[in-house]
């Protein structure tokens, strides 16, 4: 018995402690439909790996055997803009090497747009041409609360939601991926005084709202099923005048500019409920800061200051959300008014109000710095808004004045605006524009 436990000792040593490695399995799988570049694949929260091209492919960090994997699409593709989808992408107690993972590539197509017009108490609606961004009006009136300020969506596509800066509310709706046509949620939702703005985050569960006359923030969870809104606690204060807002790609940390306080308020997202928590103190910006943009990275915060007419470049601790200052960037316009920068992350833009245009400017991927490109390029009178649309091929300006929207197709390369056609008349006051993509 004594030389038989001897032996099997031995066996165990010679197995477990002798330097024999433990059996490890590779997990891959294969990709179909990618024409976009970017695309980033993950697996088990660690390993990433980069996909350039169709076809098989597998990670190189092994999975121990009895181990778990589970493979998510870290950075969807861009130019085109698309949207991968994992299949079969979680599994427990490997036993075998993985390779029936699947990653499904899918095009994003521009399909409608809508205008908040706040001389008519109505929401505009048109189809977008996805080969050349051109718009056509949808039949149908939709009303909203007095003086609808900000539109926006979620990123799938479901609900639009307009910030109504006199009455004092949010109005909802669902959007008809078929007709483009929206039908009211409810009544509208009640914020604080005088909303100017709205923003979703990335998965759509969570929406909050700039009270530019109460100095705080409002807090809502969505219905994923109706598009309905909860409040979340009570209104959070900000700096004084917050006026547009803006969450990174990944739904961590919410910013605010503040126009008459002059500064830019950070706020941490709690991921279970939404809740915000203050980062800090607010970080000065320039005069009058009006516009803010979260670039696709998650890695800058842009400011468009009206008062100074020059942008404020910060950098985001990925880590805490904090920001650090960049500097100021002189040659925008005269009183920007709105900033936005494509999905590439390659391209911010800047709207003028009182000169009447557009600024480009090129951004530094690596520091966040803004060069300016060419010329400024022509909008309508007093522009207010800019949006790209998600695929990255067309923008779009709001002009109140003229009471029109400037279309423009981007160059992908150089991030230079063309001109497409004359401007849509719209009637009324346009004051912001949000495009949808299926």
């Amino acid at each position: 018995m004594k030389l038989l436990a001897v032996v099997l000792t031995s066996m165990l040593l010679a197995a477990c402690g002798s330097g024999e490695s433990i059996d490890k399995y590779t997990v891959g799988g294969s990709v179909s439909g990618l024409t976009g570049v970017g695309l980033v694949l993950q697996n088990n929260g660690a390993s990433d790996l980069a996909i350039a091209v169709d076809g098989p492919f597998t990670f190189a960090t092994p999975v121990r055997a009895g181990a778990a994997y589970s493979v998510i699409v870290k950075t969807q593709p861009s130019t085109p803009r698309q949207t991968c989808s994992v299949g079969n992408g979680t599994g427990t107690y490997i036993h075998s090497n993985i390779t029936g993972v699947t990653v499904t590539c899918q095009s994003i197509v521009p399909r409608f747009a809508y205008v908040a017009d706040g001389a008519t108490r109505r929401i505009l609606a048109y189809s977008v041409n996805a080969l050349t961004g051109a718009l056509t009006g949808l039949a149908g009136v939709i009303s909203t609360g007095f003086g609808p300020f900000f539109v926006a969506g979620d990123a799938g596509g479901n609900f639009v939601y307009v910030a109504n800066s006199e009455s004092n509310d949010i109005s909802a709706y669902t959007i008809n991926a078929g007709s483009g046509i929206l039908t009211s949620i409810g009544e509208p939702v009640p914020v604080g005084t005088a909303p100017k703005s709205v923003a979703m985050g990335p998965d759509g569960r969570f929406l909050y709202v700039a009270n530019f006359g109460a100095n705080t923030i409002s807090a809502f969870g969505i219905n994923a099923a109706t598009g309905a809104l909860t409040g979340i606690g009570s209104a959070i204060a900000t700096g004084a005048g917050p006026v547009s807002i803006a969450i990174d790609p990944n739904g961590k940390f919410v910013y605010v500019a503040n126009f008459d306080s002059a500064s830019v308020s950070a706020y941490s997202v709690n991921a279970a409920n939404g809740a915000l928590t203050r980062i800090g103190v607010p970080i000065g910006a320039g005069t009058q800061p009006v516009g803010i943009a979260v670039d696709p990275s998650g890695r800058f915060v842009y400011v468009a200051n009206s008062g100074s007419n020059s942008v404020s470049a910060f950098a985001i601790n990925v880590s805490t959300g904090a920001l650090s200052d960049i500097g100021r960037f002189i040659g925008s316009g005269s009183r920007p008014s709105a900033i936005t920068v494509d999905p590439s992350g390659k391209f911010a833009y800047v709207v003028n109000q009182g000169s009447n245009n557009v600024t480009i400017f090129s951004i530094d991927v690596s520091t966040g710095a803004l060069g300016r490109i060419g010329t400024p390029v022509s909008a309508g009178i007093a522009p207010e808004s800019i949006d790209i649309d998600p695929t990255g091929k067309f923008a779009y300006v709001a002009s109140g004045d003229s009471a029109s929207i400037s279309v423009y197709l981007v160059d992908p390369t150089t991030g230079n605006l063309t001109s497409i056609g004359a401007p849509v008349a719209t009637g009324g006051y346009p004051r912001s524009i949000h495009t949808v993509a299926f």
